[in-house]
């Protein structure tokens, strides 16, 4: 309503819409886009770097969000994005989607005992709070994602935050 997509909803029409989005659209659009994608060839990593690529000016970056949205809806004004694994899948195949699991895993796991091993700042444990957040919160999409949320932001505050200042 406030994005102004739909006009004169109730209450109760409004939250069967906040439902249906959390646990039915972006579950349909996940299994649209693997059905999509499934036959296709293995791109060895070519979306996410697309994706990557894209932060910069005049660079198109990834279209298969788009692209899975006009097989849904007709039209490429809108994004559909593959699920997280759908990604994995897209851009390494079977076997790369097996790699990542253990390496997403890695990752997770050297993060946390990286925040058990330090102080109990405030900041710190708020800094390392939001990037818990940021990964926990990666259902869709390329890496990207995690970095277009603010990931990157709070990894340059970690290290800005040990940097020592001289005085004098």
């Amino acid at each position: 309503v406030l994005l102004g997509r739909t006009e004169n909803l109730t209450f109760s029409d409004t939250l069967e819409q906040f439902f249906y989005r959390i646990f039915a659209s972006n579950q349909y659009t996940s299994v649209v886009g693997f059905q999509y994608i499934y036959d296709k060839d293995i791109i060895i990593g070519s979306d996410w770097f697309q994706s990557v690529a894209g932060i910069l000016p005049g660079v198109k970056g990834s279209t298969i969000s788009s692209e899975i949205f006009a097989v849904i809806f007709g039209s490429t004004r809108g994004t559909a994005p593959l699920s997280t694994w759908g990604s994995f899948y897209y851009n390494f195949g079977f076997f790369g989607t097996c790699l990542g699991a253990f390496l997403l895993s890695f990752i997770y796991q050297t993060l946390y005992f990286i925040f058990l091993k330090g102080n109990t700042s405030l900041l710190r444990v708020v800094l390392y709070g939001g990037l818990f957040l940021y990964f926990s919160i990666w259902l869709a999409g390329s890496p990207m994602q995690i970095v277009n949320n603010g990931a990157l932001a709070v990894c340059l505050l970690l290290f800005i935050r040990r940097l020592k200042i001289k005085q004098g």
